[in-house]
């Protein structure tokens, strides 16, 4: 998936899953939630190839098939880049 194309997919799933943070960190998408999202909303992230990441607490796209990464969630926004994804609301 190219980099406009996880971006797209990172501003959808901010829309249809009124997630409190999107993030793009290099080919991932983490999404926060406040609370555990409704059941459909869980069903759409499947769907959509996201799954729950246990030590980052948020659910995960990765993209391309990778290795378990070891590294803190601050260091590969640092080594990757990171870019918050904002609802339409919210870049008004």
């Amino acid at each position: 998936m190219s980099k406009d194309e996880t971006i797209q997919l990172a501003r959808q799933t901010k829309e249809v899953t009124q997630a409190q943070r999107v993030e793009v960190v290099g080919s991932w998408i983490w999404v926060y939630f406040e609370s555990k999202p409704n059941e459909s909303t869980r069903e759409w992230l499947q769907v959509h190839k996201f799954h729950w990441n246990s030590r980052r607490l948020c659910w995960q796209y990765a993209g391309e098939p990778s290795k378990k990464s070891p590294a803190d969630t601050h260091y590969l926004r640092i080594k990757y880049g990171a870019m918050a994804i904002q609802s339409k609301e919210e870049s008004k």
